[in-house]
């Protein structure tokens, strides 16, 4: 089995946005796709996983990308794992049109948790090791973002349409509400951007969310989802270069 994963995927209409761009969230929901695949192939996804009460979740994500395909463009994304830790592993991402050529970069944090506790799994000797490669991911890794302190701006529930298979907020559904949280003229931009994206609390079924966003600078956007005034459920910045 290859160290690095591959996936293609054909950008559909419903895949994009008034910009003919494919949506911010579902690149996102590619990226998680690619991780699934890649780690199910090598026997340390969830189809084994989930046979022993075990489950991966997404602790911090950036993601550079110099534009978003178009409808009926190609978008190829390859992933790779960079470290294995006790209580955490460092995956990787690499985004290419159907030519070949290198539109962006991604990082993310990812930790292994028992499904019935919550609480992390160890990784050693779970048979990732194996795979770890030192392939070139030219984009920091996700830092510290800064909430200021405001009043939310909007809020919504946690529907039926945004639960994954653990009945939580979709690690996707995040970045859809952070999406729409702010100006419309936001996504309008084409210049490349960095996403990054700090996942701190579950969101459950029917629980009520809030939204703040403020824009430090004319080229950067921070958003963040609480739950209630003192539980940070996750961190955003959007910056454009």
């Amino acid at each position: 089995m290859e160290i690095v994963g591959t996936h293609t995927v054909n950008i559909h209409p419903f895949e994009v946005d008034f910009k003919n761009r494919i949506t911010l969230p579902l690149i996102v929901n590619h990226l998680l796709n690619t991780a699934g695949i890649h780690a199910n192939e090598r026997g340390f996804g969830i189809q084994r996983l989930n046979k022993e009460n075990h489950t991966w979740v997404l602790s911090r994500l950036a993601m550079e990308l110099k534009n978003r395909p178009k409808c009926d463009e190609t978008l190829r994304i390859r992933t790779w794992i960079e470290n294995v830790m006790r209580s955490f592993t460092l995956r990787n991402f690499q985004f290419e049109t159907g030519e070949g050529e290198v539109i962006g970069y991604a990082r993310s944090i990812w930790a292994m948790i028992d499904t019935a506790t919550r609480h992390p799994v160890s990784l050693i000797g779970q048979g990732i090791e194996e795979y770890i490669h030192q392939k070139d991911c030219p984009i920091e890794k996700p830092g510290k973002i800064i909430i200021p302190e405001q009043s939310a701006q909007s809020s919504f529930v946690v529907a039926y349409s945004d639960l994954d298979i653990n009945k939580h907020l979709n690690s996707a559904k995040y970045v859809e509400h952070i999406i729409d949280a702010l100006p419309i003229e936001v996504m309008e931009r084409e210049s490349p951007f960095r996403f990054e994206i700090e996942y701190i609390e579950e969101c459950h079924y029917e629980e009520r969310i809030d939204t703040y966003w403020t824009q430090p600078t004319p080229d950067e956007y921070v958003v963040a989802l609480s739950k209630g005034s003192e539980k940070m459920a996750c961190k955003c910045k959007i910056t454009f270069k």
